[in-house]
């Protein structure tokens, strides 16, 4: 057993009387910030359950920056024979600084300088400095706190604050600029997040003439004009709450005590299921409170992934096959608190495309290309906007509704014969989506049609590599079903994240 030096004997009872927990090492930080770490024991009489507590809380620990080395030793007691001892040994981090390369949500690799401040005065408390920049014209500065287990409970908390520019230029010809801060609490596992966020979105005022729209189409209140005449800026204020769930289950484990009879519903003839993961995400968003903005946004998503062996009639080269379906949903609509207001930016819209990141991409379509788009027009004595992107018509505005979905099979590579660990898989994917404006789902009669007119569809093949957090992915794509205002990409080189939370 894994961070356990103690071997007990197999014939030795499983219960246990007191179980007694301990911290060595420890030298600026207060061992009684660590009391609800031994709060997880109490009560524990299972010697199993004991053990894979002390690794649960080993994990945990190992992944605050409060620590640069946890392991941690279960024994008997030398004087009672009955109890337990656990011993955790801590090696408290020193201030670092790093640089390095980072992945976004977006999947964008790029560089991050950044400065970790851990145990500040003599706390659990970590506070981190980050510059991170994707490219010439995006870029996000980071000041953040994080403190685990406030006042001993199981809550988490982070504050943040940031200033961000991300270049969209390409695809929806314009880069945003936000300027923000958030406190967040969640459970020590990330499942449950609760967020309170206040921040200001910059809108360049030059696109608003070239799609000849005016700002309050976009839903930007009169506040806005305080501010400068180059943008239109809008402050969203709002609550968000999101759930994120993962299970995992190995069905290989299981079959030792399982008779045949009961292990042929893991079978999928000729073939049965290795292992199978599910990941579970929801989140709902409200936005107001005296802000430019006020919405409901809601959107959720599933994945499931089955690794399957083959069973008989096995073949070297489609032996391990894999099958990945996703799922996904999003929602813009009216706050409940007013409902006759219903104001929404540009920023807060839905964006897919492409084959970067998590949780919008669509395979076929250039990234945040697909949704509704506007014919970019001419201004009165100027000319083209520099930032409109070479050879596009139009500039994709986003959805006010989605709903996408993909289905890969993939196959492992077996290149151990050329003397490399890389494992990449050979993979084919159909993916599908439909991204609706708000005009068309307040036109119920029409509703239908504007469903299956706005239905984007592509199919192809590729390659992919497993790096940590991510897969450097190839694709060589065909449309199925494109709108023309779509953008697409037959060749597509991008980092899909394998788990992202909201």
């Amino acid at each position: 057993m894994p961070g356990t030096s103690e071997e007990f004997n197999s014939g030795e009872r499983e219960s246990v009387g007191q179980v007694n927990v301990t911290f060595e090492g420890l030298n600026n930080i207060s061992p009684i910030l660590l009391k609800s770490y031994k709060y997880v024991f109490q009560g524990e009489h299972d010697l199993n359950n004991i053990i894979r507590k002390a690794n649960s809380v080993q994990e945990e620990l190992s992944s605050l920056d409060a620590f640069s080395s946890v392991s941690h030793n279960v024994s008997p007691n030398t004087n009672n024979p009955l109890d337990i001892d656990i011993v955790f040994k801590l090696r408290e981090s020193k201030k670092r600084y790093t640089l390095g390369s980072t992945i976004n949500k977006q999947g964008k690799i790029g560089f991050e300088a950044s400065a970790f401040f851990p145990n500040l005065l003599g706390t659990l408390s970590t506070s981190k400095f980050s510059v991170e920049t994707f490219g010439s014209n995006s870029r996000e500065l980071n000041i953040s706190h994080f403190t685990p287990r406030i006042f001993s409970s199981n809550i988490n908390m982070v504050y943040s604050l940031s200033k961000s520019t991300v270049d969209y230029s390409k695809s929806s010809a314009y880069t945003e600029s936000s300027f923000g801060g958030l406190v967040r609490f969640s459970d020590p596992n990330n499942r449950h997040n609760f967020t309170i966020e206040s921040r200001i979105r910059e809108f360049p005022r030059s696109l608003h003439e070239q799609i000849g729209e005016g700002p309050q189409e976009y839903g930007v209140t009169t506040s806005s004009k305080l501010f400068d005449h180059q943008s239109i800026q809008t402050l969203k204020n709002s609550l968000c709450y999101s759930w994120n769930q993962i299970k995992s289950n190995n069905y290989n484990e299981k079959e030792e005590n399982l008779s045949r009879t009961e292990t042929k519903r893991f079978e999928i003839v000729p073939f049965k299921i290795h292992s199978k993961k599910t990941i579970q995400q929801l989140s709902f968003e409200l936005a107001g409170f005296n802000g430019d903005v006020s919405f409901i946004k809601t959107q959720g998503f599933y994945t499931w992934s089955s690794k399957f062996s083959r069973i008989r009639g096995c073949t070297n080269f489609f032996k391990n096959p894999s099958i990945d379906f996703s799922l996904g949903f999003g929602a813009l609509l009216p706050n409940l608190i007013n409902r006759s207001i219903f104001k929404a930016s540009m920023h807060d819209k839905f964006f897919l495309g492409g084959n970067c990141g998590a949780h919008y991409c669509l395979p076929g379509f250039a990234p945040r290309s697909v949704g509704t788009c506007k014919h970019i027009i001419g201004v009165q004595g100027k000319g083209k906007n520099p930032t409109i992107g070479e050879n596009r018509g139009s500039v994709c505005l986003g959805g006010d509704a989605f709903v996408s979905s993909e289905l890969k099979i993939s196959h492992p590579l077996d290149l151990s014969g050329m003397g490399t660990d890389v494992k990449p898989n050979l993979q084919a994917f159909i993916s599908s989506a439909v991204v609706l404006d708000k005009n068309d789902y307040n036109k119920k009669k029409q509703l239908l049609g504007k469903f299956i007119q706005n239905i984007r569809a592509a199919t192809g093949f590729g390659f992919s590599v497993p790096l940590g957090p991510a897969d450097l992915s190839l694709l060589f794509s065909a449309p199925i079903k494109h709108l023309h205002t779509d953008m697409l990409e037959g060749f597509q080189l991008g980092m899909r994240m394998t788990y992202t939370p909201l």
